[in-house]
């Protein structure tokens, strides 16, 4: 118990309070970092195939003890220096290369975790701390899915293009409502498009009932390109996705 303590206070002592920007990236370096780039359409509707999932973060306060020691002793056992988000299983390696992402990516993998639990990887980026990796271990038996087939690319305060998507998909059922239950029952959640992870700090949705809208900052270039470059625009102009619901077109 005082093991568990002591990692616990660790965790809380290297809490991240940067604006740190999470869903499991395939790390596939070469194949994703193309040169090619998305000539951002801010006006546009997107037609997409996306399966975005929600998980609760692991917290170091229920995982079995033997499993937390190696975890945590995993997550440290990297060059670059790992910066944890409280009493979350979620860490952040900052300022990081394509090398050392592919090689910290295949050393935690090979931990093996208990039933239940599973490893994400994500990358995010900002101009303070660059190219950034995190990694979490997640509770993959409770969770939230959605399959979003319309999105938009919008722009931060800063200009930088940001994921947009409503959970209104022009389906009977509202999945916004039963999204925000699923953040009111788990403190920490991890979402996930794709093959692609992203930190909570990254995700925006306002809590207001007539906002859908989830809006996801601090995206690298290679993952808006990846999740958008082979996509179909809608020619809209002045139109909201929940106002103009289209099916996505089969690949």
């Amino acid at each position: 118990m005082n093991q568990r303590k002591k990692i616990g206070d660790f965790f809380v002592g290297v809490i991240v309070t940067l604006f740190l920007a999470v869903l499991a990236i395939p790390m596939k370096a070469n194949e994703n970092c193309r040169q090619d780039t998305l000539k951002y359409d801010y006006e546009s509707l997107y037609a997409v195939h996306w399966d975005v999932t929600a998980y609760p973060v692991a917290n170091v306060f229920t995982l079995p003890q033997n499993d937390l020691d190696r975890i945590v002793e995993a997550l440290l056992d990297t060059p670059k220096e790992a910066l944890f988000q409280g009493n979350w299983i979620l860490c952040y390696y900052l300022g990081i290369s394509l090398e050392e992402i592919s090689q910290i990516k295949s050393n935690l993998s090979s931990i093996d975790l208990p039933h239940g639990y599973e490893w994400k990887f994500g990358l995010f980026e900002n101009d303070k701390q660059g190219l950034a990796l995190l990694a979490a271990v997640v509770e993959s038996d409770s969770k939230f899915v959605a399959h979003i087939g319309h999105a938009c690319i919008d722009k931060d305060p800063s200009g930088r293009p940001v994921i947009s998507f409503s959970l209104y998909q022009g389906e009977s059922d509202d999945l916004s409502m039963e999204f925000r239950k699923f953040r009111v029952n788990h403190n920490c959640i991890l979402l996930t498009i794709n093959d692609w992870a992203f930190a909570p700090t990254q995700m925006k949705q306002l809590d207001a009932p007539s906002n859908d809208y989830i809006t996801i900052s601090y995206v690298p270039d290679v993952v808006i390109q990846d999740l958008y470059s082979t996509s179909v625009r809608y020619m809209l102009e002045n139109v909201m996705p929940n106002e103009a619901v289209r099916p996505a077109p089969i690949k």
